[in-house]
């Protein structure tokens, strides 16, 4: 009977040590991958901004319409830089993510993209300087403030 009852003891003892792994395996396993919108999501995000800019563009009636076509090409030229770096970065980080090795290999191009998303930033906030400034012209009451909240409520609505 000790043989039986050994043996018995021994798979139970196999089967906690097995429970043990699989639990070890659950809270070892690696972070979420991180999950981007897809590049159609973002292009077509892209197109509902240009759409609200067009708009908004419309709007200014003391703008000449080649000013505005020049405005035009700048957003449209910024948004898309800024897209495509973070299409870029995003699937470089999607091979970064969780491995420091990689990390240390690929950290470099990782803050280039960042950098470049960031002067499309810029570019950005310097249109929003401008049209602000011709919609003062157009209406005193409007401001830079309320010209970017404006620009922000029709992204926001837009993604919706």
């Amino acid at each position: 009977m000790n043989s039986n009852s050994d043996t018995k003891n021994e798979a139970n003892d196999n089967d906690n040590e097995e429970e043990e792994t699989e639990e070890k395996l659950v809270t070892n396993s690696p972070p979420k991958i991180f999950d981007a919108p897809t590049s159609e999501q973002l292009y077509q995000k892209n197109s509902q901004q240009m759409a609200s800019f067009n708009e908004l563009l419309d709007s200014i009636s003391s703008t000449e319409d080649k000013q505005k076509s020049l405005w035009r090409q700048i957003y449209e030229n910024a948004i898309t830089d800024r897209v495509n770096a973070y299409i870029t970065w995003a699937d470089l980080f999607k091979d970064v993510q969780g491995r420091p090795s990689e990390h240390g290999i690929h950290g470099q191009n990782l803050s280039r993209y960042m950098e470049r998303m960031s002067k499309a930033n810029d570019q950005l906030i310097k249109l929003a300087e401008l049209v602000g400034n011709a919609k003062k012209k157009d209406s005193s009451e409007i401001t830079e403030e309320s010209l970017y909240l404006e620009m922000e409520s029709s992204t926001k609505t837009s993604k919706h």
